[in-house]
């Protein structure tokens, strides 16, 4: 066999393995510590049975503070799902006690029960991707805001360390 006909049987095998080597890298990698930005970007407000007269302003003024984003410091911790929790209930931004944490490599799934800025607690869950450096997750908060009524809200949250704390 020629080493150009060894090569072209072998790169499919390389292409695949690559990834494989890749994701377990990143796997066993937590995130870095040190100050991330989270952009956050509204995907769902939701407020059955009101009117949109009265959920624009008050979505507009949501997506207002979702501009501001989201700095945290992320402080050093010698397990990386300590390190991945934190980053959750950073992103969650609220008085929060988990109900559930699942991490599998980069993939996170959470079930956090929050207080922020309402009287009655929420429930949010949040599913993503957290690698090294950066994260990539989707928050979904149901609670009942007084004056509103039961509401949901689900918000992508893309964050990116940029420096030390």
């Amino acid at each position: 066999m020629t080493p150009r006909r060894r090569f072209a049987r072998l790169a499919p095998l390389a292409l695949v393995a690559l990834p494989a080597a890749a994701i377990s890298q990143v796997a066993a990698n937590p995130p870095r510590p040190g100050q991330y930005r989270t952009t956050l970007e509204l995907v769902l407000f939701e407020v059955p049975g009101a009117p949109e007269e009265q959920l624009a302003p008050v979505r507009e003024a949501f997506v207002e503070e979702l501009t501001a984003g989201n700095d945290f410091c992320l402080a050093a911790d010698p397990t990386g799902d300590t390190l991945r929790r934190n980053m959750v209930e950073n992103l969650a931004e609220g008085d929060c006690t988990f109900g559930r944490f699942q991490a599998t490599g980069p993939t996170v799934s959470a079930t956090l029960t929050c207080t922020r800025e309402a009287t009655d607690r929420g429930r949010v869950t949040i599913d993503g991707r957290i690698w090294v450096e950066n994260a990539d997750l989707n928050m979904n908060l149901e609670q009942n805001f007084a004056g509103l009524g039961p509401t949901r809200i689900v918000v992508r949250a893309r964050s990116a360390r940029v420096g030390d704390c």
